[in-house]
């Protein structure tokens, strides 16, 4: 075992060696005019920012980028991100979870269109963002935000934010697209959109629907491979998972100053649920409906703008078990609403000052056999300040800070700085960034248990420093980011006899000493070669991470499901002046300690896993395209959650088009 695993990294050594040379030798080759994108993100400041003037940690992920991969699922698409790790229990479908940086899943915020999608009743009680059913479908593009934002997000975005921003209509009459996939465990997939730009008594409007399902009868959720107890029953069954989303969009400019947006969605979901290793005959039922009205304004030239918005969010799960009464086990119903102001004052060319005010509350309640164990609500409080000003035009500085009054708990102060140098001639820019998180304990952890002691809020801090290097005309961007984070009363759930939560449960939620993250991002990404009508691109990530707890009994362990290493390398070919592409995605990853279920017994380990995908497609006639990829192309033992099978070798082909 050991000697197999020497092997694994040594032939991962030797592959991302060879990778890194070909982009060193190919380099001076490039050519001398490619564009260097630098795209307007709002994630990271609330503010549209070129990326380049932007101190924090940004990962863009475009729509181009999303299609080209083929991938159902957000969580995987986003894994392959520096930083980022998704861990789930059987795919597209099945509960998955994205961590930041070493931290819990928790801690990282999702958005999608700015609403806060984080589950005040999510069944793992920690309030975590739900990506279980977020599909690539009318995405436009992905922001990735590592590093604690609470100073423009508050609770839940310790860790980072992902923010999902869905496609705007084109204003220019009527426009549509339309695709159908098909492939292994008879996945079925129909992505629908039409849209129609025009005028209102002058008044530029455009109205857009978009549809889309999943349907599939498998893989098998439990893990057929896993070692069994003498006597257990071997799984056998293919899991169906079910999809829909629905979304309507109106957006609206009254006067050349004034743009306004309503927007509704729904999401719903039907997806068979089973035990680590083990077949059961029960699923569980999930629907979300994702709202919001967003006006923006212009004001004394443009040097003020203002932004006013309400959002809201419900999510309602139900644990159907088919072979006891009553058949409803559980169910969860969350519901979110905020509204917020925004006000961005331009004090000059290099200079401007955002302040906003926002309110929101949640909810939660929790049924178990149909009795009402959970019903409560907490409001929350956010005044906050933000400076953005360059200088020489080298220097990019970015301060946040934001006050916090959230239900019970102690009022707050949640701060982050941060700053960027361009190193003139040299191709050098160098980043520094510090700030604080803070997130309360979720509904669930305060009130579904009697705990022992009074629960405080997780205070965080973080620290991390880089560099950004372009070479060879900018055709080869090398990145380096260091990393620390210090988190503070960490809240554990503890289950059993003896362990002091004092209750008829022997369940409780209690505050751990401390969380220490900590670790270094690298990328490297280059444009290999650029020809008259064809291109070759490629980008290699590795990821270094240390987690670890300290608890009240000091005993020092690993935070579950943080992999230490992770390498992801991509190669995309482009031809046929863009009509065509073809590439290979490769994962390497180093799993970190987690109880692996061996009947009625648990033993913790360290194991690596890896895998390849491809994908391709090409524009048949204009607006055609066919589509096809391979995921886990060599069939290979891919395990992010302990128990659960994930990305077993599939086909999937499809045709698109639009109009």
């Amino acid at each position: 075992m050991q000697k197999d695993l020497s092997r694994t990294r040594l032939r991962t050594g030797v592959a991302l060696f060879a990778l890194a040379a070909t982009l060193v030798h190919a380099a001076p080759a490039l050519a001398e005019d490619a564009a260097r994108i630098d795209p307007i993100v709002t994630t990271a400041t609330k503010t549209a920012t070129k990326l380049s003037d932007v101190p924090a940690s940004v990962t863009v992920i475009t729509s181009e980028e999303i299609e080209s991969q083929g991938n159902a699922s957000v969580a995987q698409i986003i894994s392959r991100s520096i930083g980022v790790n998704s861990w789930g229990s059987g795919g597209v479908g099945t509960a998955a979870s994205v961590q930041m940086r070493g931290m819990e899943e928790e801690h990282t915020l999702l958005l999608i269109d700015g609403v806060r999608m984080n589950n005040p009743a999510d069944s793992n009680g920690r309030g975590a963002a739900n990506f279980d059913n977020v599909i690539t479908h009318n995405i436009e593009r992905i922001e990735i935000v590592r590093g604690p934002m609470a100073s423009l997000y508050g609770s839940n975005a310790s860790g980072g934010v992902v923010n999902i921003i869905t496609k705007k209509a084109a204003q220019d009459g009527y426009h549509g697209a339309i695709k159908g996939e098909y492939g292994s465990f008879n996945t079925r997939r129909l992505d629908a959109s039409i849209s129609y730009g025009g005028k209102i008594d002058q008044m530029p409007f455009t109205l857009s629907y978009a549809h889309s399902e999943f349907m599939a009868d498998g893989p098998n959720v439990s893990d057929e491979k896993r070692q069994f107890a003498a006597g257990e029953v071997h799984p056998s069954e293919d899991d169906r998972r079910i999809i829909y989303d629905h979304s309507l969009d109106f957006r609206l400019s009254p006067t050349a100053d004034v743009d306004g947006r309503v927007f509704f969605s729904v999401n719903d979901a039907s997806v068979d649920l089973d035990s680590s290793g083990a077949d059961a005959d029960r699923n569980k039922d999930s629907r979300t409906y994702n709202y919001g009205s967003v006006w923006d304004t212009r004001m004394l030239d443009g040097r003020l703008e203002n932004k006013d918005a309400v959002y809201g969010m419900n999510m309602s799960q139900r644990l159907i078990y088919n072979n006891q009464k009553p058949r409803e086990a559980y169910a969860y119903r969350g519901d979110f609403l905020q509204f917020e102001h925004l006000s961005t004052y331009a004090l000059s060319r290099d200079h401007k000052i955002t302040g906003g005010l926002a309110y929101d509350r949640s909810r939660a309640e929790r049924k178990a056999n149909m009795r009402q164990t959970v019903d409560r609500t907490i409001s929350h409080g956010t005044t906050s300040l933000q400076l953005q000003s360059k200088f020489f035009d080298d220097l990019k500085v970015t301060n946040g800070i934001s006050y916090e009054s959230y239900g019970p708990y102690e009022n707050t102060l949640t701060y982050r700085a941060g700053a960027a140098y361009d190193i003139r001639g040299t191709g050098t820019t160098l980043r520094a960034g510090a700030g604080t998180g803070y997130r309360a304990p979720s509904v669930f952890q305060e009130y579904v248990y009697a705990n022992p002691k009074e629960l405080k809020p997780e205070e965080s801090v973080m620290y991390e420093a880089g560099f950004d290097q372009k070479l060879f005309d900018g055709q080869v961007k090398l990145s380096v980011m260091a990393f620390r984070n210090e988190l503070e009363n960490a809240i554990r759930y503890l289950s059993g006899a003896g362990l002091g939560c004092n209750n008829a449960e022997n369940k409780c939620y209690v505050n751990a000493d401390e969380m220490t993250t900590q670790g270094l991002e690298t990328s490297v990404d280059a444009l290999l070669y650029q020809g008259e009508s064809d291109s070759l691109d490629a980008h290699i990530g590795y990821t270094y991470t240390v987690s670890q707890f300290t608890d009240k009994t000091n005993q020092n362990h690993q935070s579950d499901k943080a992999p230490p290493h992770v390498a992801n390398a991509s190669l995309i070919y482009g031809f046929d002046h863009g009509r065509g592409s073809v590439r290979a995605d490769g994962t390497i990853k180093s799993r970190g300690w987690e109880a692996y279920h061996k009947g009625a017994n648990s033993t913790a380990y360290d194991g690596d896993g890896w895998k390849v995908d491809l994908a391709a497609q090409y524009e048949i006639l204009e607006g055609l395209t066919a589509y096809g990829r391979v995921e886990n192309l060599f069939d290979q033992e891919w395990y992010t959650s302990s128990g659960y099978t994930d990305s077993p070798f599939g086909v999937y082909v499809g045709l698109g088009y639009k109009f």
